[in-house]
């Protein structure tokens, strides 16, 4: 395959009020919490067909379909969490379910569960906000650069991706393979697998996601507390809300292991080694479950109303939920011009997704952990079920995708079914809605299946839309190697190449295979 550079980011937010005390579940009756569920898991969102009644398929569907074993949902209502529930299984292939108390790899919500504490140690007196970050560093320090010459790289810049440093993410390490330590990853050597932290652009020019920014607050937190990454944010943020189910400890004790789910990739089959180790704490290494991350919405929710100060004073949390830049703010992702007190941010490592917002002016939120790469194709569809639900203010749902509808018509009613329903969504949507990409994700999620026929005729799919896209004859040939069909392949690759003298994996393919002139 050639390489293809996917980003996952798409962030959202909301969270309420309270005491100073920790969070515990909303006491609901049991029948009316059962009955809301029910119709959650009903709510999906419903398929538009060209003939006939629009599909419409459960939660349950809607994994199968996707290659999400398991999901874990809690929701926050008037404040409180209303209910958390698991979906679903803990690995494909076995039988234990996901409940409210799995574990799963939270990626980036990592992220702003350490901008609380690193604030925290702002408002103590032991980080500076707005200071030069090298003043806080000991081990490593930021390299001097051209780009940090009239001004430094701060925490505030770090925290909210504005630093210039790196911009990039993590795809962390297989268990049982050498892990390095954080100077090494800042510095690029191995054995980290990612390039060094360096200034790669003026700080303040603009936002930048950055994984390794986060590790360089991860450093200096570490540094000048003189503790443990781990049991600084047990000791910061999870003891005082209470929490029994989060850690930050790479890898996972094994205590916790038991609990975990595993991380299953784009075509639904088990990551090696069950997941990945992130020593890159801050920006990836949370493991967490849906219930604790909702007790840390409603807790900054509370604090920014001036209900509690069990993490930071509420001027704090109000400077946390203040953009920035482009909806950043320090740690989450906010909104433009905001009164609401609307948060968010997603995270995705190796095999899992996860989403969470909330809204603190209305006390609702949702949280959801899934233990899949396809994970994030379900987040608009049970958002919106949710805010149907429980009547969320100015949300309005959003037609399913494309890219997703024609998987869910697939698993329901076949391969030709949904390239005829594609079809049609190509010649009456705007062209800003369909993409190469849609049927291109798929395909490769068949491959990956072993399902090569049906990869091969999507692919093919794929050419008809776009014969000048020399991605596309790349993608066909990968299918048709995997096939056996070696001719078909020389011939896919060469055009790909022709229409791409720059693809290189088309190059290597056709070196390899040793085509006759």
């Amino acid at each position: 395959m050639r390489a293809r550079s996917l980003s996952v980011r798409t962030l959202l937010g909301f969270l309420l009020l309270g005491l100073t005390a920790p969070v515990a579940a909303q006491r609901v009756p049991a029948s009316e919490s059962e009955a809301r569920i029910a119709r959650f898991v009903a709510g999906m969102p419903e398929i538009p067909l060209q003939n006939g009644a629009p599909l419409r398929l459960t939660l349950a569907q809607w994994q199968e379909a996707l290659g999400v074993p398991g999901v874990s949902v809690a929701v926050i209502d008037n404040g409180r969490i209303a209910w958390a529930r698991g979906f679903g299984i803990r690995q494909a292939g076995r039988r234990e379910r996901v409940t409210a108390g799995t574990l799963f790899q939270a990626g980036s919500i990592a992220k702003p569960v350490t901008a609380l504490a690193a604030l925290q140690m702002v408002e103590h007196g032991e980080l500076s906000l707005d200071g030069d970050i090298n003043a806080s560093l000991t081990s490593w320090r930021v390299p001097e650069s051209p780009f940090t010459a009239t001004r430094p790289v701060t925490l505030r810049g770090l925290l909210a991706h504005t630093s210039g440093i790196t911009p990039r993410g993590f795809p962390g390490y297989e268990p049982g393979t050498p892990v390095p330590t954080v100077v090494q990853i800042l510095n690029g050597q191995a054995p980290a697998n990612t390039p060094a932290a360096v200034p790669a652009a003026e700080p303040g020019a603009g936002v930048d996601y950055s994984g390794l920014g986060y590790t360089i607050v991860q450093l200096a937190m570490t540094e000048r507390a003189n503790e443990p990454f781990p049991q600084l944010m047990q000791r910061r943020v999870f003891a005082p809300l209470d929490l029994q189910d989060s850690s930050f400890e790479q890898p996972l004790p094994t205590a916790l292991t038991a609990r975990a789910a595993s991380g299953h990739d784009p075509s639904g089959l088990l990551v090696s080694g069950r997941w990945r180790i992130h020593p890159e704490m801050a920006a990836a290494g949370l493991w967490t479950t849906a219930s604790d991350l909702a007790r840390i919405a409603i807790a900054v929710a509370r604090s920014r109303q001036g209900r509690s100060s069990l993490i930071l004073s509420e001027a704090m949390t109000r400077r946390m939920l203040t953009q920035e830049m482009n909806e950043m703010g320090v740690g989450w992702v906010v909104r433009s011009n905001d009164t609401t007190g609307y948060f968010a941010h997603n995270g995705g490592t190796v095999g899992y997704r996860a989403h969470m917002r909330m809204t603190a002016e209305t006390g609702q939120g949702v949280v959801i952990l899934t233990n899949s790469d396809n994970g994030s194709d379900l987040f608009a569809a049970v958002v919106g079920s949710v805010a149907a639900e429980y009547g969320w203010e100015n949300y309005t749902r959003r037609p399913v995708p494309p890219a997703i509808a024609i998987r869910l018509i697939a698993h329901a009613r076949g391969v030709e079914r949904a390239l005829a329903e594609y079809r049609h969504m190509r010649a009456t949507l705007p062209a800003n809605i369909v993409h190469q990409r849609d049927l291109n994700v798929w395909g490769y999620v068949l491959l990956g299946a072993g399902r090569h026929a049906d990869a091969i005729r999507v692919f093919r799919e794929n050419v008809t839309y776009h014969p000048d896209d020399g991605d596309v004859y790349d993608s066909l040939g990968e299918a048709l190697l995997a096939s056996g069909d070696e001719t078909g392949a020389i011939r896919e690759y060469r055009r790909s190449l022709e229409l791409d003298p720059t693809n290189e994996n088309a190059r290597a393919v056709l070196a390899r295979l040793r085509p006759a002139s």
